[in-house]
């Protein structure tokens, strides 16, 4: 269900008398996050007594750990030795690789509503649903729904949006995700495209979060399309949705273990909408699946520039479970590194700048973080990398014409 750090930073506050010394691991971990403390919150966890770091706290950690720089988590190495699932793999004879925003965009003029994944541990995700943002608001796109927007109350909320919407740029208490560099340029670009912001995640209260893993799922699931259905009232009938959301959420039809519907799917029966839905989560090189990971392989190096969605006979085709309760599915290429970065970076509209010499670190690994001058001190940065000293010095990417403030941490 990937909720951990979504529940983590949308729980209730700690008791006035609670100490970070007393905290769990992974409380003590986004405490530092939403701060602000990049790096004293990966060493938390990097340099932690074996035994508090639970299953929670890793997977908390793969989420966050690539807003240093971008780059993945990495899990099991790719086995070369394993191959395709040969009904997986035969799906795709004869299909052809067509421009992903394209599909999207043909498609999306015939709804209100276009609801794209994301995995929470992939910046970039967050590259692509910007590109899908760009080309939907020719359309009269006109709000943007992100599951990681702070929900804890709808006067909160509705404060929260209403400072993105005036200000232009998220801040620590924006959300979850959105302490990522990538996810707050994805923010920053939508505002000034004149997207409206649109927070509809549950509140993770105690009776939630003490339910069963199963009702859990049913919970948040209709809560988030209800919250979404009263948005949409409110916006009126000429409003269409952009809706970001994370994994299975984008599901239009049961999927395991539980077999009940997932948000897309309630949205649409709450609605009568049938909303364009897109999964780009099932290909990752990170997938736990060798299989997967092989047939991943095999998609990416058949796609000419860029992402891409397979059609056969006209109809698009798709792999995995989710990939079959979606409308679309897009294969990524392989990311690979340049100029210290992930290559995607180039293809999000900014230009890269090199780190000033005088704040490269002598010994050990520094934080190197670029924001944009003036804005206020809990803004999100423009971007950062992880330097080391002795090895290849990483580039930042920053949008034209913007003033820069510089910090580091250490």
């Amino acid at each position: 269900m990937q909720m951990g750090a979504s529940a983590a930073a949308q729980d209730a506050t700690p008791p006035p008398n609670a100490t970070p010394a007393v905290q769990p691991l992974d409380q003590r971990f986004m405490e530092s996050l939403t701060r602000g403390h990049y790096l004293e919150a990966m060493d938390m966890v990097e340099q932690a007594d074996p035994s508090e770091v639970n299953d929670l706290v890793q997977s908390t950690y793969g989420q966050f750990r690539p807003v240093l720089d971008g780059f993945v988590v990495n899990g099991a190495a790719p086995d070369p030795s394993v191959t395709p699932d040969d009904a997986e793999l035969a799906a795709y004879d004869g299909a052809e690789a067509q421009d992903a925003i394209a599909a999207i965009v043909s498609r999306a003029r015939l709804t209100r509503i276009v609801i794209v994944n994301e995995a929470h541990d992939n910046p970039r995700d967050r590259a692509f649903i910007l590109k899908v943002a760009e080309a939907l608001r020719p359309l009269g796109f006109t709000h943007y729904a992100a599951e990681t927007f702070t929900n804890f109350s709808p006067d909160a909320a509705a404060e929260e949006m209403g400072w993105l919407e005036s200000q232009g740029y998220p801040r620590w208490t924006s959300g979850t995700f959105t302490v990522d560099p990538m996810f707050a340029y994805l923010v920053r670009r939508v505002l000034a495209l004149g997207y409206h912001p649109v927070a509809y995640e549950t509140a993770f209260s105690p009776e939630f979060l003490a339910a069963s893993t199963e009702d859990r799922i049913a919970l948040r699931e209709q809560a988030q399309a209800e919250n979404l259905v009263r948005a949409l009232a409110e916006a009126g009938p000429d409003a269409k949705f952009l809706i970001h959301v994370g994994y299975a959420h984008a599901g239009e039809r049961p999927l395991p273990p539980t077999e009940q519907g997932w948000m897309a799917a309630r949205l649409a029966g709450l609605t009568r909408i049938d909303p364009l839905t897109v999964d780009q989560t099932t290909f990752a090189e990170t997938a736990s699946n060798q299989k997967v990971r092989a047939l991943q392989r095999v998609l990416a190096s058949r796609l000419a520039a860029g992402p891409a969605i397979f059609f056969k006979d006209g109809k698009p085709v798709s792999s995995g479970q989710l990939g079959q309760a979606v409308d679309l599915q897009v294969v990524h290429s392989l990311v690979t590194a340049v100029d210290g970065r992930p290559d995607w970076l180039r293809e999000t509209g900014r230009r890269s700048i090199a780190i000033p010499p005088e704040l490269l670190p002598i010994e050990g690994r520094r934080l190197v973080q670029v924001f944009a001058a003036g804005e206020a001190p809990d803004a999100i940065p423009l971007d950062q990398a992880l330097v080391t000293a002795g090895e290849e010095l990483p580039v930042l990417y920053v949008p034209d014409n913007v003033g820069l403030r510089w910090a580091v941490q250490d």
